[in-house]
């Protein structure tokens, strides 16, 4: 398995800091690199293409949610995890529009960001397959976001 890069974006230092060790301590993901301001974030969103942004939606001067739009916009292939102390409906609500995988609100414990990861490496390695996908393993996904082993096809 390929690993998945990850990029984080994240304006506390000492949060920063536990979200890299965190995902570092699940297997087949490696943090890239931590950004804190627009323009570091969009050089690494264009240049480095990271398969995953962990990212916070609020930040000292835009939203985490300009950057998903900006990536959107731009049309880089790059799936977001959101992982704010926002949460309004109204957010959540952009934030799903935007295809973000999870949102998860702060605090939050570790098991719950490795749960994350996990279910997105589950996704991530069963749609870089080259493969058919049924309905029911489609349907499974939207129900609880992983899909079935690939004996299931």
């Amino acid at each position: 398995m390929d690993t998945i890069s990850v990029l984080i974006v994240e304006d506390n230092p000492v949060i920063a800091k536990i979200h890299r060790e965190l995902v570092e301590s699940v297997e087949g993901f490696t943090v890239v690199s931590i950004a804190a301001t627009r323009k570091k974030i969009v050089d690494l969103l264009v240049n480095k293409r990271p398969n995953l942004v962990i990212i916070d939606n609020h930040l000292p001067d835009f939203s985490g949610l300009e950057i998903i739009s900006f990536a959107r916009n731009s049309g880089l292939p790059i799936d977001f995890i959101m992982a704010t102390a926002v949460n309004d409906g109204t957010s959540l609500t952009l934030a799903l529009r935007y295809g973000v995988m999870d949102y998860i609100i702060k605090p939050f414990s570790a098991e719950r960001l490795k749960a994350s990861l996990a279910s997105y490496r589950l996704f991530f390695m069963q749609l870089t397959e080259e493969r058919i996908l049924l309905q029911k393993q489609i349907d499974e996904w939207y129900k609880t976001k992983t899909f079935f082993s690939p004996a299931d096809n």
